[in-house]
């Protein structure tokens, strides 16, 4: 036995301090060998450039030193800006001279003759602190290490757990190494853990003295930590954890352990299989919505060529389709400079979209509120019809032979005359709002009565002469003679005044006037827009292209809304209905008037619109189907 075992404890102690002074001066002596490599800063600096660093010492945050022989740390007050600092495999026998490394996080000092850790006070940032394969006995100094997480310490001299109570000064740290050493008491190496470092994520133990004989020392470890993620060699998995707590929780029990297993890996077993249809479900949906649309678009793209198809060889359009004007575009050639580009143009196809459906939809509209009058009136006449033929049966004979039908259409009430003998046509009379149109359509066809004549009858569905209109505008544009005029003038200021103050309190106008011109909007809607009016050209430097006046456009009202992208194209925007029933016809539409276009009945009943070719130059108004479902 050693003569050291002998000594008192106070005296065993001074010795070894008396022993590491020793070995401290014996390892200065040393380095003051000229045999021996110091820290200069020609060595440094040719470390740095051979490691890819930079010649300005505070320029360099790695620097590595590992494998040079070094016996003490020093010269390193220049390198004030270093994060990582490697002096692994030397000789260094003190950890000294790091205070000038306030920024280090990174210290690797793994191989090295080290025999205690100590002045490391200064390094706050220090995170990573590498001392493995030294000659460290005892955990000590951690308490300023306020950033540290991971602390390696195997392969050293730490032969009992009342050795590793330094730890306790650092509970950040999630990463401890202390395997092979030199540790013999296991069952309070299982138990220190748990009350020292319970949040801990990372443990080695193994490869110790007591290693071999410890029993359940994973389950004891994994059960006891609840953040243990890897432990020796190792992780550690989600069921060996739910294992491992079975295993604690009913007194040590390895049929609890293998329950929980096996419990643990049905219900991940049917989580996946869950996970697993569930997205084969969205896959099927999708791809059934998929196919539907597909089918639906192949089918209306079938019924739109059959249109098409019947509309070109026969001339009449199915019912349930009705057709528009389609939309004039340009390519890119005939762009004028300086224009939008085609991606600017493209944001305005969903409003010309939803204009042409909106327009579509009151076409639509109006043909069957039309069916639904002409029912009506229909089985009203029918009716009436039906009385007057009771009446006249029951009538005595003498009557029944003078009765004609003209006395017949005189006893209808109302419009059951009109239903029951389309022949019978109503009497034009004239009234305030229809002088004024007469005026505007006399100006607007040069004095020519007898066109102005068929545009006041097809207004007002009332036939009206060409002799009637000259009569009743010379009534309208007669001078008065001399007696008169002061009594002209006077009325004439006297209704200015009532007119204005009409606006403020006086009586509502006269109903019959607003439903004559309520009548007279609803008709000029139905029957489109004047051909007198032309759209005006696109102020292009170069002309459009041109569209075949054959070509038809096929567009569903469900589809309509699509907002897909036109390469390449600029949409041309058009004169709608709306804006020539509110515009008024300039010159240039008075020299070249023609009467308003007016539906062609088909042969089943259903009203075509004729589509008219542009009289303006480059391009041609072409037509497009709208399906009304």
């Amino acid at each position: 036995m050693a003569a050291g075992a002998l000594l008192p404890e106070g005296q065993s102690k001074l010795g070894q301090e008396q022993a590491l002074q020793g070995d401290s001066a014996s390892a200065d002596e040393n380095c003051h060998d000229p045999g021996v490599p110091r820290m200069t800063p020609k060595t440094l600096c040719e470390c740095c450039m051979k490691n890819k660093g930079f010649e300005l010492p505070e320029l360099n945050e790695v620097l590595m030193l590992n494998y040079r022989g070094f016996r003490k740390i020093e010269g390193l007050g220049a390198y004030t800006q270093v994060r990582s600092l490697f002096l692994d495999c030397n000789g260094i026998s003190r950890i000294e001279n790091l205070d000038v490394m306030p920024l280090l996080i990174s210290l690797y000092l793994q191989s090295n003759c080290i025999k205690r850790i100590e002045n490391l006070e200064k390094l706050e940032h220090l995170q990573y602190l590498n001392l493995a394969q030294n000659a460290i006995s005892e955990i000590e100094n951690l308490g300023s290490l306020n950033s540290l997480e991971t602390l390696n310490l195997s392969a050293n001299k730490i032969k009992d757990v009342s050795s590793l109570a330094g730890l306790k000064d650092r509970p950040s740290l999630k990463s401890v190494d202390v395997s092979c050493n030199y540790i013999e008491d296991g069952t309070n190496l299982l138990t220190f853990w748990e009350g020292i470092l319970p949040n801990i994520e990372c443990l080695y133990v193994h490869h110790n003295p007591c290693s071999r004989e410890l029993k359940d020392a994973r389950r004891t470890l994994v059960s006891s930590l609840p953040r243990l993620r890897w432990l020796d060699e190792r992780p550690v998995t989600a069921v060996e954890r739910v294992g491992c707590e079975a295993w604690a929780n009913n007194g040590k029990s390895r049929d609890a352990e293998l329950k929980a297993k096996q419990e643990f890996w049905q219900k991940e077993k049917e989580d996946k299989e869950r996970s697993f249809y569930n997205t084969m479900r969205v896959q099927e949906a999708y791809a059934q919505r998929m196919r539907a649309q597909q089918e639906l678009q192949a089918k209306r793209d079938a019924a739109r060529e059959e249109v098409s198809a019947t509309l070109k060889s026969t001339g009449v359009l199915r019912e349930g389709w009705v057709e528009v004007a389609a939309r004039p575009y340009a390519t890119v050639s005939s762009m004028p400079a300086g224009s939008s580009s085609p991606a600017d143009s493209s944001s305005t196809q969903p409003k010309s979209d939803l204009r042409a459906k909106v327009e579509a939809a009151l076409f639509a509209r109006r043909q069957e509120e039309s069916k639904q009058h002409e029912q009506s009136q229909a089985q009203e006449a029918s009716k009436v019809q039906t009385e007057a033929e009771l009446s006249i049966h029951t009538a005595p004979p003498e009557a029944q032979e003078g009765t004609t039908s003209e006395d017949l259409a005189a006893s209808l009430p109302g419009d059951a005359a009109e239903v029951a003998l389309p022949a019978v046509v109503a009497t034009f009379e004239w009234s305030s709002f229809r002088d004024r149109r007469l005026g505007r359509l006399v100006a607007d066809f040069r004095y020519n009565f007898k066109k102005a004549s068929a545009a006041l009858s097809e207004e007002f569905d009332c036939a009206v002469s060409e002799a009637e209109c000259r009569q009743r505008y010379g009534q309208l544009c007669r001078p008065s003679n001399g007696t008169d005029k002061e009594a002209n003038k006077s009325a004439a200021s006297r209704a200015i005044k009532e007119a204005s103050a009409a606006a403020k309190d006086g009586p509502p106008p006269d109903a019959a006037a607003v439903q004559e011109v309520s009548q007279w909007f609803v008709r000029r809607v139905a029957k489109g827009p004047a051909e007198g009016v032309q759209p005006q050209a696109a102020k292009s430097s170069t002309e459009p292209r041109r569209i075949d006046a054959d070509e038809k456009e096929l567009l569903d009202l469900n589809t309509v809304e699509s907002d897909e992208p036109v390469a390449a194209q600029q949409y041309q925007p058009r004169r709608s209905e709306w804006s020539s029933l509110l515009e008024a016809p300039g010159p240039a539409a008075q020299g070249s008037f023609k009467p308003p276009p007016r539906a062609a009945p088909g042969t089943d009943g259903v009203n075509t619109i004729v589509s008219r070719p542009a009289t303006g130059g480059g391009s041609q108004e072409v037509t497009s189907l709208f399906e009304l479902d």
